[in-house]
């Protein structure tokens, strides 16, 4: 299959929360979260030609075949699917070592407008809008004159080309030094750091990919918590009564969702606490029944977790097994939780369902801020 894709913007991103927020504002949806490794093979019989082989960790892997020109923004390529494990290495034979490109992957979308939210592992942060053609490349100009004040600078070149740089002056990231990572990686770090640290969520964070889930979080109130704990000097497991486990499974089953939590109840079986593990693909089916009033159903688990009540406690983590690193998905961002700010998120929850959860929470935690539910 032949496809042209024209890359209409690359941006360098600080962060990512208020490009969320600009991009719901324009009409953009979320689309899903890919943890994508392409392997990338100089072809020495073609000018500038390519071979990009991407893995998504979905059993088959993307082809795609191109040549380098000195138009970056505007490619043609040869797409295929692979369902061959040795692929890669038989490529690696034929053509030497890949430049291997491992990110996060955050897609979203407006009608023919793709945008990527992408950390790069060895980059930073970047952001950038993708059109098929020419005429849907103009209808981007107004998210342009909205996001690009978020933006820390346009970019040119390839993810193969900066990381070939940074390759070439190791102290250096062609992005950002290490030192101005952005301020949500900073953030991200300083979480993990404490979470890693808690006895009661180390184990759990280590070891929960054995569950075998393939979209999982660590999230909510548990991570808020031992944030607030270790701020204010508490013992870990100050005020926690539960642990949440999200995932999410198209099989809505109740007994598929009950077979996971008892399997994550044996593993973790020397958790003080409740281990609470609830499948998103099927809350909708029950939500009405314990909160009075139906919801829709989500269609991915960050999805889920832009609806938690609070953007303190709108955070999931995870171990990124395959990259040895740590995943934290935070749609409002991490100011508020390391601000020590409770602050309402209107999106689903009710103005009772919000103060009940504050009022526990300033008897545990007396110095939070509290942002009331009519400040805005």
């Amino acid at each position: 299959m032949k496809i042209s894709l024209r890359r209409v913007a690359k941006y360098g991103c600080a962060d990512f929360a208020p490009v969320r927020t600009a991009l719901r504002e324009m009409g953009a949806k979320y689309v899903a979260l890919e943890h994508q490794t392409d392997y990338i093979f100089v072809r020495p019989d073609a000018d500038g030609g390519r071979i990009k082989v991407r893995d998504e960790g979905r059993g088959s892997c993307l082809i795609y075949v191109y040549a380098r020109s000195a138009k970056e923004s505007e490619i043609e390529f040869d797409y295929y699917e692979f369902r061959d494990p040795q692929l890669v290495s038989l490529l690696q034979s034929l053509y030497g070592e890949p430049v291997v490109v491992r990110k996060e992957r955050e897609i979203w979308s407006d009608r023919e407008l793709v945008f990527h939210l992408d950390q790069v592992a060895e980059v930073g942060q970047l952001f950038e809008i993708e059109a098929l053609d020419q005429a849907e490349a103009a209808a981007a100009q107004p998210y342009m004159e909205k996001l690009g004040p978020l933006m820390r600078g346009r970019l040119e070149g390839s993810n193969e080309d900066h990381l070939r740089s940074r390759k070439r002056n190791p102290s250096v990231s062609s992005i950002q030094a290490d030192k101005s990572a952005s301020r949500f990686e900073r953030q991200a770090k300083q979480v993990t750091a404490i979470l890693k640290s808690s006895p009661l969520l180390e184990k759990l964070l280590f070891e929960a990919p054995r569950l075998g889930l393939r979209n999982y979080y660590i999230g909510a109130g548990c991570i808020a918590q031992t944030i607030w704990n270790s701020m204010c000097g508490l013992p870990p497991e100050y005020g926690i009564n539960d642990i949440d486990l999200v995932y999410y499974d198209p099989d809505l089953s109740a007994g598929k969702e009950e077979r996971v939590a008892r399997q994550a109840r044996e593993l973790f079986a020397e958790l003080p606490v409740r281990l609470d593990v609830k499948n998103q693909a099927r809350v909708h089916l029950w939500y009405e029944r314990r909160f009075g009033y139906p919801i829709r159903p989500y269609r991915t688990l960050e999805e889920a977790i832009d609806s938690w009540p609070t953007t303190a406690t709108a955070v999931g983590v995870r171990a990124d097994g395959r990259y040895g690193e740590w995943s934290v998905y935070a749609p409002f961002g991490l100011d508020d939780l390391l601000g020590f700010i409770v602050r309402p998120n209107k999106a689903q929850i009710t103005q009772s369902i919000y103060e009940q959860k504050v009022s526990r929470w300033v008897a545990l935690w007396p110095g939070l801020s509290i942002v009331p539910w009519n400040s805005d």
